[in-house]
């Protein structure tokens, strides 16, 4: 079934490949080693739990292994005016190199667990290069780490699940993935509930949920019925369009701090019908 979507990706890169080639003379031409921020990731959630919670340890890259150490120094900006000394630390110097034959320095961060002990502050810590003896790459210019301490599933912040997730899908034991899934708009109904669109499920799909974590220990996604969310035609068949609706039974849950969503319904073709299986969606950031 997906490997007719597959086969649409293969085509985009190698279309994408000739247009580059065709448009090659515009693009300016890249040196063959540069260094940039090397993480899975522009950004990262660091939970400073106790007094012996482990460095964070944001990675900087080269393109190629280097042949020599390579020296480079970082700055760092907080908007949420995080102090260094007083709520995170760093070596002092903000110098590092990456060694000769590697191409991959790391770096630690520690959290100050009596600033974030009560689980009420958060703070964002901007990192960049700033100078390096080698070339400094136009892409993967910054790191965004966040700063919390312990986290409680009650204290949910909508805006933090914008994003793309990887997610794998199982429809009835018929399992594919990893794909990309973005989480385009959120929005709060109450306190403690609030409705969350998804792009990209299946295919091109784009669905509408319902959050409650009115019982933190029992959160719930769930959706009603919706149809024409995208197309049915790994489904069933070309020009056919798809719906989904509740899977009786069964609901999907999220987890603020872990960064993870699980979605479950049924999927079927407008005017032909439902599976009647099970269609899972599990999601991480």
């Amino acid at each position: 079934m997906r490997t007719i979507k597959l086969y649409h990706i293969l085509l985009a890169v190698v279309g994408a490949a000739f247009f580059t080639s065709c448009k090659k003379q515009d693009l300016p031409v890249a040196t063959d080693q540069m260094i940039h921020f090397a993480n899975q990731g522009s950004s990262a959630r660091y939970s400073v739990l106790s007094n012996n919670t482990a460095p964070f340890e944001v990675g900087v890259g080269t393109i190629k292994p280097v042949t020599t150490n390579t020296n480079f120094t970082i700055s760092v900006s907080s908007p949420t005016g995080a102090t260094e000394g007083v709520h995170y630390n760093l070596p002092s110097g903000k110098s590092f190199s990456v060694a000769a034959g590697t191409a991959l320095a790391k770096f630690p961060v520690s959290g100050v667990f009596s600033q974030y002990e009560s689980g009420a502050r958060r703070d964002t810590l901007v990192f960049r290069i700033t100078s390096a003896d080698i070339e400094i790459a136009p892409f993967d210019t910054t790191f965004t780490l966040i700063l919390r301490g312990p986290c409680f599933e009650g204290d949910v912040v909508l805006e933090d699940f914008l994003g793309v997730y990887s997610a794998v899908e199982d429809l009835g034991g018929s399992v594919f993935g990893p794909y990309p899934v973005a989480v385009t708009e959120v929005a709060y109904t109450s306190s403690t509930t609030g409705t969350m669109k998804m792009a990209g499920i299946f295919d091109d799909w784009v669905v509408v949920f319902q959050l409650d974590w009115t019982d933190p220990n029992d959160r719930k996604i769930t959706l009603t019925e919706q149809v024409n969310v995208g197309s049915a035609e790994y489904l069933y068949a070309p020009g056919t369009r798809a719906q989904v609706r509740p899977y009786p039974g069964l609901t999907g849950t999220f987890s603020w701090c872990n960064s993870t969503i699980v979605v479950v319904m049924d999927v079927g073709v407008v005017g032909v019908g439902y599976a009647g299986v099970p269609y899972v969606v599990q999601m991480t950031n």
